[in-house]
């Protein structure tokens, strides 16, 4: 779900729902502590990354980018974000720790747990049981539509990578006659376009030949 390293998923997870929960800024946090599996912190903690690959592999800078700026995608190792000072001063406020149970459990649960300590003393806490996407927390079809939309844009245009969805069925329906189901579907670590034909018991003239629709 992110464009990052997956063990830093979880953090970035759990660090995002309670900002939406609790509705925090990330210029009111004083302090945050992440605790995971020692596969994870062994490969992750890096606490100033150099240039955009460590910053892949940083759950202190991917956490804080998150916080900031709403989502860890392709821009978040461009050279302006990678010298954002909030993203910066956020980042050196974070903890990181090895749990010894999240580490028994690795590799059959990846999960983090979050703490973050507000500049007025409120203290919150999270444990983010599995990574948001993996099979146990798949992604709904709007953040599935959400992280389309996010990573075409840039190439597209949100005028085209709007249209491409709407496109396909009516293409579909124009040539073939026939209705098509057609969304965004997680399989195997990859964002996929599916498009969904029921069967039908009567022919379908396409290019002067008939075919039955079995379904696929």
């Amino acid at each position: 779900n992110h464009g990052c390293c997956g063990h830093t998923f979880a953090p970035i997870d759990g660090a995002l729902h309670l900002q939406k929960t609790h509705g925090i800024k990330w210029s009111d946090i004083k302090r945050m502590k992440i605790a995971t599996y020692k596969a994870g912190t062994d490969i992750v903690n890096n606490a100033n990354p150099e240039g955009d690959y460590q910053a892949k592999f940083s759950v202190q800078y991917v956490t804080a980018h998150a916080l900031v700026h709403g989502s860890v995608r392709l821009v978040a190792f461009s050279e302006s974000r990678m010298n954002d000072s909030n993203v910066r001063a956020l980042l050196a406020k974070i903890e990181v720790e090895t749990d010894p149970e999240l580490s028994k459990n690795y590799p059959n649960q990846r999960a983090a747990h979050v703490e973050v300590e507000l500049n007025d003393g409120k203290l919150h806490k999270y444990f983010q049981p599995t990574r948001k996407g993996d099979p146990e927390m798949p992604l709904t079809d709007d953040e599935l539509n959400e992280k389309y939309f996010e990573l075409t844009e840039p190439v597209l245009g949100a005028a085209d990578a709007k249209k491409l969805l709407e496109d396909l069925p009516n293409k579909i329906r124009d040539i073939l006659g026939i209705m098509a189901d057609v969304r965004l579907v997680r399989e195997a670590g990859k964002n996929l376009v599916e498009i969904r034909v029921e069967p039908y018991p009567y022919p379908v003239s396409y290019k002067g030949e008939y075919h039955y629709r079995s379904g696929s």
